[in-house]
């Protein structure tokens, strides 16, 4: 897995680099501050010369993708097995920013929701939610492990993410962390008063 991370940061840095020097050629704005006039086919332009430069670093990234996927126990995941598990998570915790990277994170935060977790797993989670909380770069695996998290939530994670909420320097951490606080705290009401209605029914009763 440190592998495909390592590729990936190669090949972006090669993109950018090279994306870069051809903007900057092309005489054009910061792509970072575009407004509407923004002479887009340029851009498109300059993108292309970047993925060619690129190119090498795309297929040894593509090789080692194929042999990411290769080595995850899919199966083992689908049925809760606790190596696998323990696997999922550390597919997670890397945080491969690759194709279809992303789609397989979110698949395994959702398969986890119907396995038993260990203490260990659960507090590897949690940390995982904390970092998500203050870091950059995750969306919808976020949303994912927020809902995963509602059963699990002890009062020090919350008293953790309250922190981040409270304290952090960052806006968007800020944001995160008191929209992950309202998830739980919201999902964990709702399973304790109406932990006996079809879920088709719960919240229905005031």
């Amino acid at each position: 897995m440190l592998e495909i991370a390592r590729a990936h940061a190669l090949y972006a840095q090669m993109w950018s680099s090279e994306r870069q020097i051809e903007v900057s050629r092309r005489g054009l704005p910061d792509p970072q501050h575009a407004g509407a006039d923004y002479p887009y086919q340029e851009l498109w332009k300059a993108n292309a010369v970047a993925y060619a430069a690129a190119e090498p670093e795309a297929r040894a990234l593509n090789a080692a993708l194929g042999r990411l996927f290769d080595l995850v126990p899919w199966d083992g995941i689908r049925v809760g097995d606790p190596t696998a598990v323990d696997r999922a998570l550390d597919f997670i915790e890397v945080d491969v920013r690759a194709f279809h990277c992303g789609y397989a994170k979110q698949w395994m935060l959702r398969r986890l929701k119907r396995v038993a977790l260990s203490a260990q797993q659960v507090d590897r989670l949690a940390g995982l939610l904390v970092l998500m909380c203050a870091g950059d770069g995750w969306g919808h695996e976020l949303r994912e492990l927020t809902r995963l998290m509602i059963p699990h939530a002890s009062s020090r994670l919350v008293e953790v993410l309250g922190n981040v909420a409270s304290a952090s320097s960052a806006a968007h951490a800020s944001a995160r962390a008191t929209r992950t606080l309202a998830i739980l705290r919201n999902g964990r009401l709702e399973r304790r008063v109406q932990p006996h209605l079809p879920r088709h029914l719960r919240g229905c009763i005031q």
